[in-house]
Order: structure tokens, then sequence, then C-alpha cells
């Protein structure tokens, strides 16, 4: 078959309803999708450079596969491009990229991750390349991460590549291990903007990211940790609590719906977890 010269695709901005600042720390979420959707066109050009126009921003950017944009916002697209090659191994042409927007930006909805998982979409329609919704997401963070410069968790990627508005994400950070709840059918969502523009990318979230993953490792190491081994966190002491680490007492399930403490008691204690 002659490859295809066009693809579109899209994905959902996200709310989170439960778990925040835990999909870093190993633990568990539940977010749900929005109606708010970004749509990502790709269409080859015969080339070999990259040209996006971002109509939400009235911005675009040229780069090549291997020199960077200059413009932030479409390092999160050159991102997504390196990864999907790297994990494909396919050769990805030049391409005229078109973004349109619904997700608010800046406002905590992940206008990033949105945009991660639309422009993965597309290519892996473009290209016809067998890369599951799970893989998708983890490419989006690897993107966010490596190329757009925001150490990220894989809550959002997540529910903007699995999501839906119907239904709740209940997701375990650790494993992956998943399940959609469904939304009570007589409730609504109601996102209050509070006028104050977020991007994690301009705030001190990498620098607590960095400190959180520095204390980790430090109390890691006091505990008698050593590379791949596991189990050590049930070691750990009540005053390393608030450094970022996570604490997780020695005996819970390893079911991430029903992860329950040894007494019987479902789901975790709060503020034992931070």
């Amino acid at each position: 078959d002659a490859p295809s010269n066009f693809a579109r695709a899209s994905a959902p901005g996200r709310v989170n309803l439960l778990g925040e600042h835990t999909d870093y720390n190993d633990g568990f979420v539940l977010p749900t999708a929005i109606p708010q959707r970004t749509h990502v066109s790709l269409r080859r050009n015969g080339g070999e450079r990259f040209l996006v126009k971002a109509a939400a921003l009235d911005a675009q950017a040229t780069f090549t596969f291997d020199a960077p944009p200059s413009e932030h916002f479409a390092s999160y697209v050159h991102g997504c491009i390196r990864e999907l090659a790297a994990e494909t191994g396919a050769v990805i042409p030049g391409l005229d990229i078109t973004v349109e927007s619904q997700v608010p930006m800046g406002v905590g909805l992940s206008s990033s991750a949105a945009l991660e998982v639309a422009t993965l979409r597309a290519l892996r329609t473009l290209l016809s390349v067998g890369v599951d919704d799970v893989r998708i997401a983890q490419l989006a963070q690897r993107a966010e991460i490596d190329y757009a410069g925001v150490r990220c968790g894989i809550m959002d990627q997540m529910a903007s590549s699995l999501a839906d508005t119907g239904s709740m994400l209940f997701l375990d950070t650790r494993t992956l291990e998943r399940r959609l709840l469904p939304l009570p059918s007589d409730t609504e969502l109601l996102v209050l903007d509070s006028g104050i523009s977020r991007s994690l990318a301009g705030t001190a979230y990498d620098e607590r990211r960095g400190t959180e993953l520095v204390g980790t490792l430090e109390a890691w190491f006091a505990a008698g940790a050593r590379p791949a081994e596991t189990g050590t966190a049930s070691r750990l002491q009540r005053p390393l609590l608030g450094q970022g680490v996570t604490y997780r007492p020695s005996g819970l399930s390893e079911d991430p719906v029903n992860r329950g403490w040894p007494d019987g008691r479902s789901g975790r204690k709060g503020g034992e977890d931070s």
C-alpha cells in the first residue's frame, strides 16, 4: 500500500479528582478527561523540515529531526517525533503540522499532555506503527521530560491517552495498573479558573521535583537500598516523611485497587504519603 500523506488525531485535557503530587511518588491518582480536546493534523511536505503552526498561539516554528526548535511550544512536538522514531525505528519524513486546541493553556488542565498524545496518535496513524495507548502515554511523558524540560509524572499523559469524559481513571502510577470507574450519572464536574496562569515549565515545579528525588534517594540509601533492590521503602523511618519520601508499610497488597493496610483498612492512611 502507498504510504498515507495525511493524518489527523486528537486527545483531551484532564482534570484530577484525587491524588495531587502523587503521580511522581508512585501513588494513586483519579483523573478524568474533559470535553475540550487538542487536534493535530499532519501532512507530508516532501522535504526534511517540520513546520508547526499553533492556531491558539498564533505562532509557528520550523525545525529538523536533529535540530530542535527555538520556540518552546514546538519542543513538545519535536520530542514526540524523536521518541516515536527511537521506539519504532520509523523514518519520519518532513511534515507540515497544524495544532488546533480547545484545551485552556496555563490553568492546570494538561494542555501539554493533550498536545503530546494527539501528536503521537497522528504519527501512529500516518506511519502505521504498532504502538498501544499506554506506550503512547509513556512516550509522551518522555518527550515532555527530555525535550520540553519538565520532569512530570505519568498521570497527565495516561489520562489524555486512556481516560474519557464518562469515566474516572483509577491509576496506580507505580505499576500502571488501572481501572475505569464510571462517573455517577447525576454528577457534574465544575472547573473554576482562578485567573492565575500556571505553567510547569515556568515554575518551581522542577526544583521541587529535584529536591524530592534527592531526598528520596538519600533516604533509600540510608535505609540500606542498593540498585535494583525492591521493598526498601518499608524500612524507612517516620522522620523521613515530609521529605518527598514515599512510605509503604510492609504487608500491603499489590492489588492497585485493594492495596490495603495490614489491619484490613483499604487505601492509604491520610498524611503518610507525601
